[in-house]
């Protein structure tokens, strides 16, 4: 049939021949099988001797993990170089299966001891070296142990020590004493922060009022109601011996009555081991801070520590460092805190805080002091 010019554009196209001058071939990736048959292309050198780049090469022309740094790369490269009985033994140390090929052998064994590497770590607090990370632990971060800080020497001191590192630092037994000890531990944040106050013989329980205040509680330039609960050692569970107002006038003070000003001396109602409930705010509230303040007795100072004026005014003679507690989201050490109570969540920065999806508005400083998330404490210091 003859075809013309305008009929050419529906005809169909003849299907194309394979042509006989190419060789047609498929080369396979190579497999667990063909690799011993592979020629590597990384140098025949000691691993010591290779690059990271080389050695993450080399194990993937192996098939066993490329992950980790320099040390853990070579692990995984001698693992596969021990021998098929040696590397069940290692296997059946871990309770892994023990069959297959040998680097799916190797990556088991790899895998188990990641594994075991992150279930043993644990946190550790050292209060000469206290990282800003924190790797995530498997106990509570307030059941650690928070060290003392002498404000004397400026050594660290373990609870177990503080009264005996106390009494070689700061007081001496020759002589009359001539100070108050004082030990005050509130009952927020798990008991962790708590000072030592010397307070002088003529002392008056304002001293104790100023050095908690102006060590922990002042948070803002309105002035909060404070009180003071006065239990002696054997009337505890009863009623109080005093009771000290800071809106009390001492001209409004009737001679039955138990309520006292804060120039109240000492040492007309002071007796040892008794204890004063000490209330900033009000404990109605959120913006309420308790502090327990126990009297240790009377001590006397060391020479070197009464010519600081330590006889005519109060002092914090020691205080906890701060606790470390790990952010929800990174682990960091924490600067911030959102909410009060049980519902308490700690971050490090407000780029943690809005992505679990608190506003930054809500952060508070996170401080060394029990007002810490109370009002508008932020650790200001009037001393």
């Amino acid at each position: 049939m003859e075809v013309t010019v305008d009929d050419a554009w529906y005809m169909p196209v003849p299907p194309a021949q394979p042509r006989e001058d190419i060789a047609w071939s498929f080369t396979p990736p190579p497999t667990e099988k063909t690799l011993t048959t592979t020629k590597s292309i990384v140098p025949s050198l000691p691993y010591d001797a290779l690059k990271i780049s080389q050695l993450k090469m080399l194990c993937r022309e192996r098939f066993i993990p490329v992950t980790g740094r320099k040390a853990e790369l070579i692990g995984h490269l001698e693992l596969l170089d021990l021998s098929d009985d040696d590397l069940k033994v290692e296997l059946d140390k871990h309770g892994l299966f023990i069959g297959g090929s040998k680097p799916g052998m190797v990556r088991r064994l790899v895998q188990a001891k990641r594994k075991e590497k992150r279930r043993s770590l644990s946190i550790s607090i050292s209060p000469h070296n206290c990282h800003n990370y924190i790797p995530r632990q498997l106990i509570n971060p307030w059941d650690v142990e928070v060290p003392m800080e002498c404000g004397g020497c400026g050594k660290h001191v373990p609870n177990s020590d503080k009264l005996s590192h106390l009494d070689g630092c700061w007081f001496t037994s020759d002589g009359s004493p001539d100070v108050h000890l004082f030990h005050a531990k509130s009952p927020n944040w798990a008991g962790k922060f708590e000072i030592y106050i010397s307070v002088p013989l003529h002392g008056s329980f304002k001293d104790i009022d100023m050095s908690l205040r102006f060590t922990w509680m002042q948070c803002c330039l309105s002035t909060h109601s404070r009180n003071m609960e006065l239990y002696t050692h054997s009337n505890f569970q009863k009623d109080p011996a005093i009771i000290i107002k800071s809106t009390k006038d001492a001209l409004e003070c009737t001679p039955g009555s138990t309520e006292r000003p804060l120039e109240t001396e000492l040492h007309g109602y002071l007796q040892d081991d008794d204890t004063i409930m000490y209330d900033y705010g009000s404990t109605d509230d959120e913006n309420g801070t308790p502090v327990t303040v126990e009297h240790l007795g009377k001590r006397r100072l060391r020479p070197p520590h009464t010519i600081y004026g330590l006889l005519s005014s109060r002092h914090v003679i020691m205080r906890n460092n701060m606790p470390v507690i790990p952010c929800m989201r990174c682990s960091m050490k924490s600067s911030f805190v959102v909410g009060i109570g049980c519902g308490q969540r700690f971050f490090c920065s407000r780029l943690c805080c809005e992505f679990i999806g608190h506003r930054a508005e809500e952060l508070k400083p996170f401080l060394n002091s029990p007002r810490s998330g109370s009002c508008d404490y932020h650790g200001f210091d009037f001393s």
